[in-house]
């Protein structure tokens, strides 16, 4: 009895699921015939998916949907045609009639989006992550940009200010006492893990050696709540893409005040060293007392692994921070520089804080240093800041993100 035909057909179910199953076609393609050229597209998808080629992966899938249209040379081949397009309309595009031209005009978000769902349902795990962190930013960066009427051309280099500002969002939400709407809570619960799922695509991407990363378990625990978290999140932007839009609105701190009068004490440390709480009283005088979130602090004191940004290019942005987000409903208002130990980069930064003195008397100007708070000897060196502006035009973007992060306020 001849088995060929038979042998034949489990060899293709078994090539069908495994692709299906896991993305590979490396059994599949063994059963098409070389002369076919749907065996060279496929091989190039394949190849494509697996290093995460994004314009290779648009550019081959839809070369797919159009050949499994067609009828091949030989008719054995055929039905191996259509079993690839009921895959790709199961796992990938999410219909069984794949029209080509759904392709061209389709986002590189919206492709982004799908092809994670291809690996997340091949169990793909790490690409998964990837392409789906990829996928968020492309969906973030525009809103962040349209909330501040920012070139829509330059959407690549301001990604990383709005995956930041995605996170701070979620700290605000996080804060908020009102009930949370569906939206706000998977904002939260994507923005405030979302450092944590970069670590862990970080870690096994690169192959780095890290204690923090958590066990295996733990891991496959956090990647099932990132793409169940992001695909809630896709599906509430896609229902309602204003109000996603909305959240990216700039919040001065002055918004939350509930009152005015008093006194504050705005800290500017360089670590987050300063006991913050000690400032709330003297000599039986009781003061709010704000801080610098740490990413601010980190922006414009921490040191960088490249060259490190000029102190004159930092102490601007520091002003313009300030200006946008001091707490202005005080009565008085002292800002201390706590603890600086070079007094050249102490000068640089006084020099840009002394304009709040110079334009509002509530304002006074202190250091702090070796447990005493001192007033500031006026420097009287006056400034440009349409200058400072022209100059430092082009580092903005660096700075972007932590303009629209708010003063911490102590307990």
């Amino acid at each position: 009895m001849d088995l060929a035909d038979l042998v034949n057909v489990l060899n293709l179910t078994n090539g069908v699921a495994e692709f299906k199953d896991t993305g590979n076609s490396v059994s599949l393609l063994k059963m098409i015939d070389s002369e076919d050229q749907i065996r060279d597209v496929l091989d190039q998808f394949d190849i494509a998916t697996q290093i995460n080629a994004f314009d290779k992966v648009r550019e081959t899938l839809k070369k797919l949907c159009i050949m499994i249209q067609k009828e091949a040379s030989d008719q054995r081949y055929t039905g191996i045609r259509e079993m690839i397009g009921t895959v790709l309309g199961e796992r990938f595009i999410g219909e069984d009639n794949i029209d080509p031209k759904q392709l061209d005009e389709i986002s590189d978000m919206d492709l982004k989006f799908l092809l994670t769902r291809w690996f997340f349902n091949q169990n793909r795990m790490g690409l998964g992550l990837a392409t789906g962190l990829e996928a968020l930013r492309d969906m973030v960066t525009p809103a962040f940009m349209t909330a501040r009427g920012y070139d829509a051309n330059e959407e690549r280099i301001y990604r990383e200010n709005a995956e930041s500002y995605f996170i701070t969002i979620a700290h605000r939400v996080s804060a908020m006492e009102a009930e949370r709407t569906e939206l706000e809570e998977v904002v939260c619960e994507l923005g405030m893990k979302l450092r944590h799922y970069k670590d862990i695509r970080n870690a096994f991407a690169h192959s780095l050696k890290r204690s923090d990363t958590g066990n295996l378990d733990t891991i496959k625990a956090d990647l099932n709540d990132f793409r169940n978290n992001l695909y809630r999140l896709k599906a509430l932007f896609d229902k309602d893409n204003d109000a996603f839009n909305a959240l990216f609105q700039p919040m001065s701190s002055t918004s939350v005040h509930t009152a005015s009068g008093g006194d504050c004490r705005l800290v500017l440390d360089k670590d987050g060293s300063c006991p913050y709480e000690s400032l709330k009283t003297s000599n039986s005088k009781a003061y709010d007392v704000f801080y610098l979130d740490s990413s601010v602090r980190s922006r414009i004191f921490g040191e960088t692994v490249r060259k490190p940004y000029p102190a004159t290019e930092r102490a601007y942005f520091l002003y313009k921070y300030l200006k946008d987000n001091l707490p202005d409903w005080y009565e008085n208002i002292s800002i201390i520089l706590y603890d600086f130990q070079d007094t050249d980069k102490e000068a640089v930064f006084r020099i840009f804080l002394e304009c709040f003195e110079n334009r509002d008397n509530r304002i006074k100007l202190y250091h702090y240093v070796e447990g005493k708070l001192l007033p500031c000897k006026k420097m009287r060196i006056l400034v440009s800041m349409e200058d400072y502006q022209n100059q430092f035009m082009d580092s903005e973007v660096k700075y972007a993100s932590i303009m629209e992060t708010s003063l911490v306020r102590c307990p």
